[in-house]
């Protein structure tokens, strides 16, 4: 099963973590290869040649690097698919922490996350260290929040597996019905979740001790313009609010809208 790392090469903070992230790999029998990320500025011809031209919320339209972040793990959907197989897909702060089941295939069908615990919480630390004495067993944990296309989603997408049939509905919804940022997007509308009991990949700590706030400060995906300067080129796309969806997709009509 090949494994890759989103890495954004301007970035000099995600080039030093990411050393580390393969490193870590290294050591629990994961090959992590470096994906260059999509530099958000670039976005708007990215989007079109992908046939994506629906968007569902004002934070990948206004911001550049959930742009970058959202087309860097689309492309690795395409290329699950195109592989036929399963991938191990991080970003530059997925941290392995414990080696992967021999069996880990086995116990889901879709999505698996490899972190258990929602960071940014009070004793994440603690929770994941915690964890490593536990044996690693599989569930469907409740979702942190919710949003109107994709359903529950889980805060970060930095550690999970996905298989190329859960791939495919990824992009087929974004290219039908439209895009939020990553993490929304990996909803349990559009595919079946399960995650982990015992944390496989962690957040890395240089973001997890600090607050939230302060990790905002440090995120080039809210802020592209800390790694590297230019101009966001998705001018006037169309967005599509939550009451316009759902007269577009009269299925979720019946469904909570957040």
């Amino acid at each position: 099963m090949r494994a890759f790392a989103i890495v954004l090469k301007e970035s000099e903070l995600a080039q030093t973590i990411s050393a580390k992230a393969v490193a870590a790999a290294a050591l629990h029998g994961v090959a992590l290869e470096i994906y260059d990320a999509v530099l958000g500025y670039n976005s708007r011809p990215l989007f079109e040649k992908y046939g994506i031209d629906k968007f569902l919320n004002y934070t990948i339209i206004d911001k550049p690097g959930h742009q970058g972040c959202f087309l860097s793990h689309f492309e690795l959907w395409q290329k699950c698919v195109k592989l036929d197989e399963p991938v191990i897909i991080l970003e530059h702060d997925g941290i392995f922490i414990r080696d992967l089941p021999e069996d880990v295939l086995d116990h889901f069908d879709e999505v698996l996350r490899l972190d258990c615990f929602q960071a940014f919480v009070k004793d994440y630390d603690e929770k994941v260290k915690a964890s490593l004495d536990q044996p690693i067993d599989y569930y469907r944990r409740p979702a942190d929040y919710e949003y109107h296309s994709s359903g529950g989603y889980y805060v970060g997408a930095y550690g999970y597996i996905i298989k190329p049939q859960a791939a495919q509905k990824l992009i087929d919804h974004a290219q039908q019905r439209g895009v939020v940022c990553t993490e929304a997007h990996l909803g349990l509308k559009i595919v079946d979740i399960v995650s982990v009991t015992a944390t496989v990949v962690r957040l890395d700590s240089y973001y997890t001790e600090q607050n939230q706030d302060q990790w905002q400060l440090y995120s080039t995906t809210n802020d592209l313009s800390l790694a590297v300067k230019g101009s966001n080129s998705l001018s006037n796309p169309t967005y599509i609010s939550p009451r316009k969806y759902r007269e577009l997709h009269s299925k979720y009509t019946k469904e909570s809208v957040t």
